[in-house]
């Protein structure tokens, strides 16, 4: 892969400030919908995440303190929009998604996904995805596929086979492990970022060796790409606009065609200001989200 020297810019509108919220609100992961609108799963209720991830003395009450809600930010054009989740029983949920005419809330550990109605009230639709489970994307026509990091992948349960799609009554319908043995694949270790494009496209890009795997149809469309450590990526135009892992903030353009050119990215707001580092990405589709300390910011 060859390296140039050049780069571009990108500009990012502001989402929203985390001032905007309720005081006991706190955003919990940022994801996107199947048609790359963001979303945003809050919990209430819970004391503010210790800053020292290392002080287990801090850590334990905090992860043991249960949320007196859950809600879902949501956009409809330019309008957010909120639902609350009735009866959300989990200590800690990771995942939300729309599904269906709802929702499904689900947890990264033990694998417990709850399925809500239009109402945000919790129905006795329960699935169990898997324990470890990374990422979360659901598909118009009822797919969820789920990915999972190593704790899934090698705790000898369904997480085993990296990434799964489930049908609407939760049973497996692909396997990854399956088609990296038939096509002399590398198999997933842990998938560190997941993009589920449509109901017959998606991307995957996972560790060891950070290939960009591109799925059509359950079969492998493209030979896998060096793509290198990328926790998030957009498809667009060609490129894959990634968010490198273990370098917060650090973004990069790579082409997908010929010599998969790679290029500096630096993100700029809609005044031409820098958004400065460090932040965290989400990305879906081809549309890309940035999470500073204090706001969000939507690619344009």
């Amino acid at each position: 892969m060859r390296m140039q020297d050049q780069t571009i810019t990108l500009t990012f509108k502001k989402l929203m400030d985390f001032s905007d919220l309720p005081k006991e609100w706190g955003v919990t992961t940022i994801s996107f919908d199947w048609d790359f609108q963001p979303l945003l799963l809050v919990e209430e209720g819970k004391p503010p995440r210790p800053q020292a991830l290392n002080d287990m003395d801090a850590m334990i009450p905090w992860l043991n303190a249960k949320p007196t809600a859950h809600h879902a930010l949501y956009w409809e054009g330019t309008r957010r929009m909120q639902i609350t989740f009735q009866d959300s029983k989990s200590l800690v949920t990771t995942h939300v998604q729309r599904y269906e005419d709802g929702w499904l809330l689900g947890d990264a550990r033990g694998g417990y996904t709850a399925f809500h109605n239009a109402s945000g009230k919790l129905t006795n639709r329960i699935f169990d995805l898997g324990d470890g489970s990374q990422d979360l994307q659901t598909t118009a026509n009822g797919q969820i596929w789920v990915s999972y990091f190593d704790e899934g992948v090698f705790g000898l349960g369904i997480g085993g086979a990296g990434l799964i799609c489930f049908d609407s009554s939760g049973t497996p319908v692909f396997r990854y492990s399956d088609l990296a043995e038939s096509q002399q694949l590398a198999f997933i270790d842990d998938c560190y970022a997941l993009n589920v494009i449509s109901d017959d496209e998606v991307w995957l890009c996972y560790y060891t060796d950070f290939p960009l795997v591109c799925l059509r149809g359950f079969e492998l469309q493209l030979p896998p790409r060096k793509l290198g450590p990328t926790r998030s990526f957009a498809i667009s135009n060609g490129a894959a606009i990634c968010s490198k892992a273990y370098v917060p903030g650090e973004l990069f353009k790579q082409s997908l065609a010929g010599d998969q050119t790679r290029t500096a990215v630096f993100p700029l707001d809609e005044s031409g200001k820098t958004i400065p580092p460090p932040f965290t990405a989400a990305a879906r589709g081809g549309r890309m989200c940035l999470r500073t300390d204090t706001s969000i910011y939507l690619s344009t």
